[in-house]
């Protein structure tokens, strides 16, 4: 009886909800989704401990929100995708936090970070 996932794959993501385990395609699903959300990150020098999970809750959630559009939950993916963004908020890891969080622009007598 084989699990599914690679024994790395359970480890990072756990096993799925309780009666809700993941699938091989789950799991692949949610590395595909970290790729896609931590590589903006990746190429402007890496995350934190602290970005890591935010974005990795966010790919949970999303990966929920799908299956809830699939099943045409329209209302509680509009929900998740709320909690999803806000997440994203909190840490600046949406792409028009980018700016804000890594730009620097030259004030009256010094540097400062743009905000």
């Amino acid at each position: 009886n084989k699990e599914p996932g690679t024994k790395a794959q359970r480890k990072t993501w756990g096993s799925g909800a309780t009666g809700k385990q993941y699938s091989t395609e789950d799991y692949n699903r949610l590395d595909e989704l970290f790729s896609t959300y931590s590589a903006r990150l990746v190429s402007a020098g890496g995350y934190d401990t602290q970005q890591e999970y935010i974005l990795r809750l966010c790919c949970r959630m999303t990966m929920d929100m799908e299956k809830m559009l699939a099943a045409g939950q329209v209302d509680k993916a509009q929900k998740l995708n709320k909690m999803i963004q806000e997440n994203l908020a909190s840490e600046n890891l949406r792409k028009k936090d980018a700016k804000r969080s890594f730009g620097w622009t030259a004030g009256r007598t010094r540097w400062r970070k743009r905000v």
